[in-house]
């Protein structure tokens, strides 16, 4: 049986990067029940760098002033990261779909969670994404998390006025990990 390594290919050695782990037969039934879930993590971690880069990389929508008013006008290349990151939050979403909350290791995925968060943009998305991580929180007792979830309002807020949440992120003083 191989292990699936950090870019998805297979490796056929027979150890692996788990401590404690032998070629038993054991151990391969525990690494066959391991490996979906480690793959799953992965997915998602890697879908919301996606999103974050992404978005971080977006230029804020610009305020353009005319003799008789002022509008929000969002510019053609930002129009292209907003679909894109679209696309990826209904991926992210379906990811957590799968996701078993009770299951070790399930707390791990703040952050991805955070981000979803931050960029969803339908009231399903956020209250998913707010969802798990208030399950969370309450299973872990993270106080970064409420303070995360707390924040997410102003971001929203701040978004809708043309800033990037990564932008606006730092000033809010919390760290979400």
């Amino acid at each position: 049986m191989g292990v699936i390594g950090l870019r998805g290919e297979t490796s056929r050695t027979s150890t692996t990067c788990i401590p404690g782990s032998s070629s038993s037969a054991a151990a391969a039934d525990n690494e066959s029940a391991i490996v979906p879930a480690l793959s799953l993590y992965e997915s998602i971690w890697r879908c919301a760098v996606e999103m974050y880069i992404l978005r971080a990389n977006c230029p804020d929508t610009t305020t353009t002033t005319t003799s008789t008013s002022s509008t929000q006008q969002e510019p053609a290349e930002q129009q292209q990261y907003t679909a894109i990151l679209l696309r990826t939050t209904a991926h992210l979403r379906s990811l957590f779909e799968q996701l078993d909350l009770s299951a070790a290791g399930a707390h791990t995925i703040v952050l991805p969670a955070f981000v979803g968060a931050a960029e969803a943009r339908s009231e399903h998305d956020c209250d998913l994404f707010v969802a798990v991580l208030n399950s969370i929180a309450e299973e872990m007792g993270y106080g970064n998390v409420v303070q995360g979830v707390a924040a997410l309002p102003r971001l929203w807020e701040r978004r809708a006025g043309g800033k990037r949440w990564t932008a606006v992120l730092p000033s809010l003083g919390i760290l979400i990990m």
